[in-house]
């Protein structure tokens, strides 16, 4: 063997080498996407639980108000 296959044959082993991390890279990367991709979604069904009990609130500090104006008037 050549000092210029064996150069060649370093080369590839460290490209493959830092392929190998480069794709353990993306997975672990993906894993963590898919991590806070449910988190996202699990947030967005607590904003949504959140939205409809404030309208339910103000729906009754609305019938409240208006009995006490009501109640102010009589």
């Amino acid at each position: 063997m050549t000092a210029a296959q064996a150069g060649h044959i370093a080369q590839l082993d460290a490209t493959k080498h830092q392929l190998e991390q480069s794709v353990d890279s993306c997975r672990q990367k993906g894993s963590r996407i898919s991590d806070l991709e449910a988190e996202v979604a699990a947030l967005k069904a607590t904003v949504e639980e959140k939205e409809g009990r404030i309208r339910e609130d103000e729906t009754i500090r609305r019938k409240l108000h208006n009995t006490i104006q009501e109640l102010k008037v009589n």
